[in-house]
């Protein structure tokens, strides 16, 4: 069986402890697939296109405290857009998640805004559109409502031209993006994260205290629903059917 190389863009302060946690988060959700994980960090190196090189897959993380709009971001964004064009050129096999998510509808010209009124934390339930039932990807999940992991103050005001819509949620409507014609999903929410992790990554961005755009509501313990970790799969979903055939139920 073929090793796939996956490729893991950071954008976390080196010093955050949530940047080896959400390496460790995708790892696992990888377990048991033929892969190789390399992640890069656009804290560490100024990001360019040679990150990609010899790379199967792209995955680009969550922020933390970062918006694509933020004065702080400028540095990185344009190095990213231009990964992201490559990736994009290529064909290739990626998926942005939460921030990354904002980072493609951005790319495509859509507004990303910060908005305390849209924000979501904790365990949320999505809504696969027809489309989003019918895709390799996202169709593991079935129909229905799907429970899933969040943790976002910024949002997607709506999809752009060029991006479909697989799912949505009574929130934000731009859940799930997929790349028309092409192999590079996004989610707002976390299908790198169980209840668990997500209740770890949501504590330590407040104890870290870096500015995080959602204020930390009453009682969070009781935000993250246990076992709501449907969406863990999507990752390995991904990498399977793009390389392995069907994923085994």
């Amino acid at each position: 069986m073929q090793s796939v190389s996956i490729v893991l863009i950071q954008v976390r302060v080196m010093s955050d402890p949530m940047a080896r946690h959400e390496a460790a988060c995708v790892q696992r959700r990888l377990e048991g697939l033929s892969v190789t994980l390399q992640v890069r960090n656009v804290f560490a190196e100024e990001p360019h296109v040679g990150w990609l090189r010899g790379a199967d897959v792209v995955l680009i993380g969550g922020s933390g405290a970062y918006s694509v709009h933020d004065v702080r971001s400028t540095a990185w964004v344009d190095g990213l857009r231009r990964i992201l064009d490559h990736a994009l050129d290529r064909d290739m096999v990626g998926m942005g998640l939460c921030f990354g998510h904002q980072l493609l509808a951005h790319h495509f010209g859509g507004e990303v805004v910060t908005d305390s009124a849209a924000a979501e934390v904790g365990t949320i339930e999505v809504f696969l559109t027809e489309l989003g039932e019918a895709d390799p990807v996202l169709g593991v999940l079935g129909s229905g409502e799907v429970r899933v992991q969040t943790g976002h103050g910024d949002s997607v005001l709506a999809p752009p031209e060029g991006l479909e819509v697989l799912a949505r949620s009574a929130g934000p409507a731009t859940q799930v993006f997929r790349v028309n014609g092409g192999r590079f999903y996004s989610t707002q929410f976390h299908p790198d994260l169980t209840a668990v992790e997500a209740q770890e990554r949501y504590d330590a961005l407040y104890q870290i205290g870096e500015g995080a755009s959602v204020e930390p509501p009453e009682a969070p313990n009781a935000l993250f629903e246990s076992g709501a970790d449907a969406s863990t799969v999507l990752l390995a979903q991904l990498v399977e059917t793009s390389f392995f055939g069907e994923r085994s139920s």
